[in-house]
């Protein structure tokens, strides 16, 4: 019967964590997120100690890729935006109003946009989801909860 339960309350947590998202937790206090995994990177905004950010599974050593929070700002050139819908097949959302800015994301045809500033040829508008951003793995840790090799170990040996 222990068996069962344990084998029942391992596929339980084995679903749960392929389900949630990896996610780091910010140690230090205002951490730039960058447009790039580099120092020149433009700056895309500041986290702060105890921010949780979503993992983008990208790292380079020095840096970790994480979606960019909602608040970010990213832009678009207007000329391929009507009525706030994409309309190329593929258009680059950058860190910047400008076309030397870091690319941060790419959207499609058809993909709605929530445009919160209009600026000369660009559009600010709210980060998409699939928006990354490179922040120092220096400055973070993984959050998580109890490992599947833990409650194996729980189950066999006790």
């Amino acid at each position: 019967m222990k068996r069962i339960f344990c084998l029942l309350l391992l596929s339980v947590s084995l679903g749960a964590v392929a389900e949630e998202p990896a996610k780091v937790k910010v140690t230090g206090g205002r951490v730039n997120i960058r447009s790039r995994a580099s120092l020149s990177g433009e700056l895309m905004g500041q986290v702060m100690l105890n921010d949780e950010l979503v993992l983008a599974g990208k790292t380079n050593g020095d840096f970790v890729a994480v979606f960019a929070p909602d608040w970010v700002e990213c832009w678009v050139a207007k000329e391929y935006i009507h009525e706030g819908i994409v309309v190329p097949p593929k258009l680059n959302v950058r860190a910047g109003p400008n076309m030397n800015y870091g690319v941060v994301a790419v959207l499609n045809r058809g993909d709605k946009l929530d445009v919160k500033q209009d600026l000369n040829d660009w559009l600010k508008i709210k980060a998409p989801t699939n928006a990354v951003a490179w922040i120092s793995s220096k400055l973070i840790a993984v959050v998580g909860e109890e490992k599947p090799e833990s409650l194996i170990r729980t189950c066999i040996f006790s």
